[in-house]
């Protein structure tokens, strides 16, 4: 008969199933030292490290990584250059970092995305230390674990932007100040000041924002939340920011003037900030969305336990402050990145450590609980998390034949791991009456294989997708020293001009094009069907190399790839 005290014997190591130091190695020490190490290794190697540098730069990573590297070339160690000219889109802590990996292993791939993993490593350390200070040890290897296993933590690990960094030393710096205001020891309000600062000089103002939202919104709560704010040394922590932050952009504003303050300020910051009245209705729930799926599957489970919280507060259970401040803190992001103009899905990632602390809080106190109707939101949203589990497995699996991704029959371990883990974790919770299982179970284990496997089935199938480099390379063996234009390829703009290494020109009409084509040695990348269309409207022009490539996506839901070609043409 199985009942609630039922445990498979393959899920039982402690190592795996706790994430406690007082499971089954209590009797040798050092034998569990050895396999938290491990645990460390495995879980970082795969959803960080594993393949940092097989895929091309694309996107932003390429555009850090060329500012990076013309900084370097010309010894600009304080203005960021793009094509020999000043680009000051962000400061220039994030480039600092990108250069000193650069001179450790070369201008790649590798280099370029460094150090956002190894501020991956960081933001684990600082969300267990976080969870061990206002809890305990054991729920601080469930948070840095499930902060681990979110896609986004696995997407921005392994890109060569900033977000992973920004989010490092920001929530850093807030973790600090919590420590210091709830168990009153302001002395780490110091640590959280020179985080803060480094914050500032890795993307702007918007830390600063973050963490005055954080407190207002902390303020207006009012009761332990507000006494705990108002414990802090505000014009210490100030003019520490102000003091630690200041010397660049006041060395830029002594360089450029009016000129920096009306670009970068204003243009590139305040007015990105501030709100506005089309910013209201243009996908007002975008964050919201943003959270439950790019923090998925801990986002379900924090949810379910801010209900409970929710309904035992109507009871009279009033939460501990440190809970309250870490919802703060994620009310906090979505409210500003909402109220602001832009739209970008990884600017909520500030949020996410928060989320899985409160995920772990929750998953603990469902399994904990004494009766069946106690944090009963929380054990049915672990029930949904199988389910959808599940029916994402079905749907991938039944979908996968028809998407054409060109992949081997070893994707088909991606929706079997789904499928396996989602039944896995709804049958343990029906058989010990609807209590989650061990949290680093069954669920932790199935994220680090559907990673795994993106890692090395998926990995091949969108470098082939996008031959932004392949094309690159051949262009500079070819006539290093020719122009270069683009035609209708907009995404391929950056990584073209970081691999190839010269100015690539965007083109945008027949004139144009006519014109880039009559010079010597003018070469246009631009896909098939641009080509033959241009062909049809007597323009010049003969195709010197072509490739296979994804050029868009059909259906709805998993969406079919639909492949084309891209060409580089040559003046005829």
């Amino acid at each position: 008969m199985v009942g609630q005290g039922w445990h498979p014997r393959w899920l039982s190591t402690a190592g795996w199933a706790r994430g406690s130091a007082t499971a089954s190695y209590a009797a040798d020490p050092r034998l569990h030292r050895v396999a938290l190490g491990l645990r460390w290794i495995v879980v970082c190697w795969v959803v960080l490290f594993w393949r940092l540098g097989y895929l091309g730069l694309f996107d932003d990573g390429a555009h850090y990584a060329q500012l990076t590297r013309e900084m370097l070339q010309q010894g600009s160690w304080f203005v960021p250059l793009l094509d020999g000219q000043p680009f000051i889109d962000k400061p220039v802590l994030f480039h600092w970092l990108q250069s000193l990996s650069f001179a450790l292993f070369g201008e790649s791939e590798l280099g370029a995305r460094l150090p956002s993993a190894l501020g991956g490593v960081g933001l684990f350390l600082i969300t267990r230390w976080l969870s061990a200070q206002l809890w305990d040890r054991a729920m601080g290897e469930r948070a840095w674990l499930m902060l681990a296993t979110i896609p986004a933590t696995f997407a921005l690990g392994r890109v060569g932007y900033l977000d992973m960094v920004f989010t490092l030393f920001t929530f850093g710096a807030v973790a600090c100040l919590l420590v210091a205001a709830v168990r009153a020891r302001p002395r780490l309000v110091h640590a959280g000041t020179a985080l803060l600062a480094l914050a500032v000089m890795t993307k702007g103002p918007v830390a600063i924002a973050l963490v005055a939202a954080l407190f207002a919104v902390a303020w207006a709560a009012g009761g332990a939340s507000r006494r705990a704010i108002r414990s802090l040394d505000w014009r210490k922590l100030a003019l520490g920011v102000v003091v630690g932050s200041a010397p660049w952009f006041a060395w830029m504003y002594w360089q450029f003037g009016d000129d920096f303050v009306r670009g970068y300020l204003l243009d590139g910051h305040l007015f990105y900030l501030a709100p506005r009245a089309s910013a209201s209705s243009a996908r007002p729930g975008f964050y919201v969305q943003m959270f439950m799926t790019a923090f998925f599957p801990w986002s379900l489970v924090a949810v379910g336990y801010g209900l409970d919280t929710l309904l035992r507060l109507r009871q009279g259970h009033k939460p501990p402050v440190e809970e309250v401040l870490l919802w703060t803190w994620i009310l906090a992001v979505i409210a500003l990145f909402t109220a602001a103009q832009f739209r970008v899905d990884r600017y909520i990632y500030p949020a996410a450590p928060a989320c899985c602390m409160l995920a772990a809080r929750g998953w603990v106190a469902a399994r904990t609980a004494a009766g069946p109707r106690e944090f009963l939101m929380t054990r049915l949203s672990i029930l949904l998390f199988a389910l959808v589990l599940v029916g994402s497995g079905v749907a991938l699996a039944v979908a996968l034949p028809g998407l054409d991704l060109r992949a081997t029959g070893a994707a088909f371990l991606l929706p079997a791991w789904l499928l396996l883990g989602g039944l896995v974790v709804a049958v343990l919770m029906i058989a010990r009456r609807f209590a989650p299982p061990l949290v680093v179970r069954m669920p932790l284990f199935v994220m680090l294989a559907v990673y795994a496997t993106i890692v090395a089935v998926g990995f091949p199938v969108i470098d082939r997708s996008r031959p932004v480099r392949q094309v690159a390379r051949w262009l500079h063996e070819q006539a290093p020293n020719a122009p270069v234009g683009v035609y209708r390829l907009e995404r391929w703009h950056t990584a073209l001009r970081f691999y190839a290494d010269q100015p690539i020109h965007p083109l945008s009409d027949d004139e144009e094009v006519k014109r880039f084509l009559s010079q010597k040695g003018g070469s246009i990348v631009m896909r098939r069907r641009e080509y033959l269309a241009m062909r049809e409207r007597g323009l010049p022009g003969r195709v010197l190399m072509s490739v296979p490539v994804v050029r868009g996506t059909e259906g709805r839901g998993i969406r079919r790839q639909v492949w084309g070609e891209v060409y580089v043409v040559g003046g005829d």
